[in-house]
């Protein structure tokens, strides 16, 4: 008896042939089954030509931002604020992360300063604004207090120095003590 050839199987004893490996599939010579295609690769080939199932090198990698179906058969795309998990299914990029376009292994992380805007599959990560902060992977910026100012992207409120005040939450500088006037406290809301 000759062994199949790579690419066809038979898994039936006393047959006069072998069958090509079908959408997903390929063989080494001589096997008695086809193996499924690695995750993260897809073989569309309809059992038309046993070449094209010949070894796993006949499974093709799904592209950028795809991941394969469970029949390895296709791939299927993963949306922005998704990330591609093992090449098998898609997951949403979890609080303070994000990505804009797929991409596999996780998510972008949104440093301080920044901020997502929702909890969960955020595509963007946006500075904050003057007179706002945040700490790493946050959701929403925080408000500096009165007494407190930043530029946009801070992490953290600065204090007024002293001879310097402001009497509003969300400053964006400090004021200087008016002439005749004196400060000699930092933070100072006026």
């Amino acid at each position: 008896c000759a062994n199949c050839t790579a690419g066809r199987y038979q898994d039936e004893r006393g047959q006069t042939e072998c069958i090509i490996c079908e959408e997903g599939r390929y063989s080494d010579s001589g096997q008695r089954n086809c193996t499924l295609c690695p995750a993260g690769y897809y073989n569309s080939d309809e059992a038309s030509d046993e070449l094209r199932h010949a070894n796993v090198e006949s499974c093709r990698k799904c592209k950028s931002g795809y991941y394969s179906a469970d029949d390895r058969r296709r791939c299927h795309a993963c949306s922005a604020g998704q990330y591609i998990f093992g090449g098998l299914s898609c997951l949403n990029c979890t609080r303070g992360k994000y990505t804009p376009v797929p991409l596999t292994g996780g998510c972008l992380e949104c440093n301080e300063g920044y901020y997502t805007g929702v909890q969960v599959r955020a595509q963007l990560c946006t500075a904050c604004a003057a007179g706002y902060f945040s700490r790493a992977l946050s959701v929403n910026c925080s408000t500096c207090p009165a007494g407190k100012y930043s530029q946009t992207s801070s992490s953290d409120c600065t204090e007024c120095r002293v001879g310097f005040y402001n009497n509003a939450s969300k400053s964006t500088s400090c004021i200087a003590c008016d002439a005749g006037k004196y400060n000699n406290i930092s933070a100072a809301k006026g």
